[in-house]
């Protein structure tokens, strides 16, 4: 059972990620956090039949009201399922091909066709504009109800490669239930070919979930337990272990659902501003340890880029609790700190004088500051050209030849970004999921600043214990200067203000 459900867990989890990842190329960004209880609480509604339930409340909850968004919900949850069905087909015609002769014995021959159909036309790109006509057919069904307003938008899950992303996707985490459901009869009986239970219980799952049985209760189970009785098992055992699927798979995901539904209902515990909300736990989403090295680490690339530190005057842009500007007046610099956070402010202002202003509208006179320096703020600002203005406002208040600096976080390594945009979020409270990550490669240009230079640092993970981090550094220290510095976490820019 808690294969089973360990199983199931990760395939939540994999579909969640395709979700999340649906949604973004649609242009709908929303919180890691509060995306993810809008996924569980839609398998609440699991029982209703065809899924229509499960689609419709994920439309209606990541619609928040907009109909647009609402209409795009719709879709993805629609576009989702069929990339269920192709992986699951994929899993169940296993079985075909592999000689078994049960349901029906060329019954398996139609689990060919989805995956078939699929692989056939994509390198014609047919599966692309089928989907596209799947998702175009959708449109016209909702906006003779007056409620789609931008099909173009959904499109945009149909590119070749966002299609192989989410078969991918769904193909990774029904594989994993499979094998696990594989494992258990192998553990329980003592069939020949217990590898098969996989590829059944992918069989089973599509003729239940094809059913009008709410869960496709009764038929999923029949089916399952009579081919594993043909496949060999004792009726006893088979009875087992699909009491046992059915419970650590569709009955444990139906109640995940139930109490995340209870948990939507209950009153927010904090609806005030992300950094307003956080202020007070800020400090513990970093390790102690991880935060004084990387404040170090920043700090001592800036300094080495300035003159001499005597007179200078600098300001931090999104200063949050006023670790930087700590720092920097240690060593005698004069740093005026800046947030829009009133409760990180009152924190930050311990450090040094601070000022609460939005960092794409500085309230500091032009040519004010020798340098300035934003550590990982740009990136949450929600428009591009919110961050463009950003940078332009540094060179505002940039004296002739100050330097800007721009800590961000490198997510060019595609594994840290999925990392950073689907399981940090869920880890920590810093980041939400929704932000706009700025690559080092392609950085942002603004009048009046002339880009320098990127310096690449920091591969050790911040939940590396204490006594290993001494370890680790010299390791660190030789990615920074090899080939694959450009993989590392954070990047530092710098800026030149322009006459």
């Amino acid at each position: 059972m808690l294969l089973l459900a360990g199983a199931t867990v990760v395939n939540v989890g994999l579909r969640f990620i395709r979700w999340q990842y649906f949604l973004r190329r649609c242009g709908i960004r929303r919180p890691t956090r509060s995306s993810l209880w809008i996924y569980l609480a839609a398998f609440g509604v699991s029982f209703v039949p065809l899924f229509a339930g499960e689609i419709a409340l994920k439309g209606y909850l990541i619609g928040a009201g907009d109909r647009r968004d609402e209409h795009i919900g719709w879709t993805v949850g629609l576009y989702e399922r069929v990339c269920d069905l192709v992986a699951l087909s994929a899993l169940a015609a296993v079985a075909g091909l592999s000689g078994y002769g049960g349901l029906g014995g060329r019954l398996w021959w139609a689990f060919l066709v989805p995956p078939g159909v699929f692989v056939w036309t994509s390198g014609r790109r047919g599966a692309v504009h089928a989907a596209q006509l799947l998702v175009a057919t959708v449109d016209r069904m909702l906006r003779a109800r007056s409620i789609s307003e931008d099909p173009v938008r959904t499109m945009e899950l149909t590119t070749s490669r966002r299609t192989l992303v989410g078969m991918g996707l769904s193909l990774a985490a029904w594989a994993v239930v499979c094998v696990a459901v594989a494992l258990v009869l192998r553990r329980i009986t003592g069939v020949a070919q217990w590898w098969l239970a996989g590829p059944l219980f992918a069989a089973a799952t599509i003729l239940g979930g094809l059913s009008v049985a709410p869960g496709g209760a009764g038929v999923t189970g029949l089916v399952f337990g009579y081919e594993l009785i043909r496949l060999g098992a004792e009726s006893g055992a088979a009875f087992a272990l699909v009491a046992g699927v059915r419970a650590a798979t569709f009955w444990l995901v139906l109640g995940i659902g139930q109490l995340a539904l209870l948990r939507m209902t209950l009153p927010s515990p904090d609806t005030r501003p992300h950094f307003e909300a956080i202020s007070a736990v800020y400090d513990a989403q970093l390790p102690p340890h991880i935060r004084e090295l990387l404040v170090d680490r920043k700090t001592r690339r800036m300094l080495a880029a300035l003159p001499a530190t005597h007179g200078l005057r600098g300001s931090d842009v999104g200063c949050g609790l006023g670790w930087y500007m700590r720092a920097l007046r240690a060593v005698g610099i004069d740093v005026v700190g800046l947030d829009l956070s009133a409760a990180q402010a009152r924190v930050a202002q311990e450090s040094g004088a601070v000022v609460r202003a939005a960092a794409h509208e500085l309230p500091f006179r032009a040519a004010a500051f020798d340098f300035a320096y934003a550590v990982n703020v740009i990136h949450h600002l929600s428009f591009r050209r919110q961050q463009r203005q950003a940078l332009e406002e540094a060179a505002r208040v940039l004296k002739p030849g100050g330097v800007f600096f721009l800590h961000e976080i490198n997510v060019t390594n595609p594994l840290f970004r999925i990392y950073m945009g689907y399981v940090f979020p869920l880890l920590k409270r810093i980041d939400e999921g929704t932000e706009l990550w700025i690559a080092p490669a392609r950085l942002p240009a603004a009048d009046g600043l002339r880009a320098e230079g990127v310096s690449f640092f920091t591969f050790v993970p911040d939940f590396v214990p204490h006594r290993l981090l001494r370890w680790l550094l010299p390791v660190e220290a030789w990615l920074e200067a090899s080939r694959w510095a450009r993989y590392s976490a954070h990047f530092m820019a710098t800026y030149r203000k322009v006459s």
